[in-house]
């Protein structure tokens, strides 16, 4: 007969780790993201530059992640062109990391509203900040996932199933 810890690791296993096993490996947005936007932040021309994206908020956010974070990618290829940010090294990784949290969320998306102009359109600065926000709050969430899927995975190898 199975004990109640092994039942609850088999759902858990279950219920999060199959959906995002991906997740165990190492988190797409990754440190290195947050890097990179600082880096492209850093290299802004000048104080007047005028740059609007379109930019989701954190609860349109929440409701399509892959949606949203593709209307972003959309939107830094606009500022990467405004800002003559032509980096190839800083520009494909940047857009490698943004289009793999994309994919990972794409099963999170519900009730999107399509087009991006359906965001309100703010500065080059805000934009990147929420941008900068949504990654690290994605690796701290992929980073829990992986602590509580490992942690759930190894107690259920060590467990006796009689």
């Amino acid at each position: 007969m199975l004990r109640g810890s092994v039942v609850r690791s088999l759902l858990l296993c279950v219920c999060f780790f199959l959906p995002l096993s991906k997740c165990v490996s190492k988190c797409p947005a990754s440190p290195e993201g947050v890097r990179l936007l600082t880096t492209i932040q850093s290299r802004k021309p000048s104080s007047d530059d005028e740059t609007m994206l379109y930019t989701p908020d954190q609860q349109q956010y929440e409701r399509c992640p892959s949606f949203s974070m593709g209307c972003m990618v959309k939107e830094m290829k606009t500022l990467l062109n405004d800002w003559t940010i032509v980096d190839g090294n800083i520009t494909t990784r940047t857009f490698r990391i943004l289009n793999k949290v994309k994919n990972w969320t794409k099963s999170l998306d519900k009730d999107c509203v399509p087009g991006c102009e359906s965001f309100k359109e703010e500065s080059a600065l805000i934009f990147l900040e929420f941008l900068n926000k949504m990654l690290q709050k994605f690796n701290t969430d992929c980073s829990l996932l992986q602590r509580v899927t490992r942690s759930s995975l190894n107690r259920l190898s060590s467990t006796s199933w009689i």
